[in-house]
């Protein structure tokens, strides 16, 4: 058997097993070593076609193995942001969250933020001070990390809110309007369904408490 044939048989055993390979990464790196042992044969057999086309499959299967070793990469978040995500949305990873955070707003205020008999277009969260709810029992104060406006979200419809909210003093805030989360299932559905679970965990810790 000549040195072509057996280079030729380990490529196409590479290649045969490489569907039974269930991560991503590693398919893409199987995927890229048989197009590389296609160059090697290429030039052998000196079929440039052959050559050129493997060529390219392999450049296109290295961007996407360093996609992955991207996004395999630990995220450090900030201080401000590991409070809200452990706190309020652990459901995510810490990369899921980074997005969902960027598709938010951050204000630093001393506002009312909710009016009572007034619509929500915002859920926000409290990432530092205090917020201040006017209830019909009398104000109740959270401290960070908080969520609220939530429940106008889940009901899905524009409906007053029940209670007024403000911040105690200057707050920072982040705030996402319910038309970009109603739109997430388009635009960014890997975030879907841990940002509905961990709405619904929060929902149901409130009623409970």
């Amino acid at each position: 058997m000549s040195g072509t044939e057996v280079l030729l048989g380990l490529i196409y055993f590479v290649y045969v097993v490489s569907p039974l390979i269930s991560d991503e990464l590693w398919l893409r790196i199987a995927l890229g070593c048989t197009s590389l042992g296609f160059v090697a044969w290429g030039i052998t057999i000196d079929s440039p076609v052959t050559v050129v086309a493997n060529i390219l499959f392999a450049a296109m299967s290295l961007v996407q193995i360093v996609k992955q070793i991207r996004e395999r990469m630990p995220i450090e978040l900030e201080p401000g942001q590991q409070l809200v995500h452990e706190n309020l949305f652990p459901s995510m990873t810490a990369r899921e969250f980074l997005l969902f955070w960027h598709l938010g707003r951050e204000t630093v205020t001393d506002a009312t933020i909710i009016e009572a008999g007034k619509m929500v277009p915002d859920i926000s969260v409290l990432v530092e001070g205090t917020f201040r709810v006017d209830t019909k029992g009398g104000p109740v104060h959270l401290d960070a990390p908080v969520l609220v406006g939530e429940m106008s979200y889940v009901r899905g419809e524009d409906v007053p809110a029940s209670a007024s909210v403000s911040t105690e003093g200057v707050a920072t805030i982040r705030q996402w309007e319910k038309s970009t989360l109603r739109s997430m299932r388009e635009t960014h559905p890997k975030l879907t369904v841990p940002f509905l679970r961990d709405l619904g965990a929060g929902l149901a810790e409130k009623v409970s408490s």
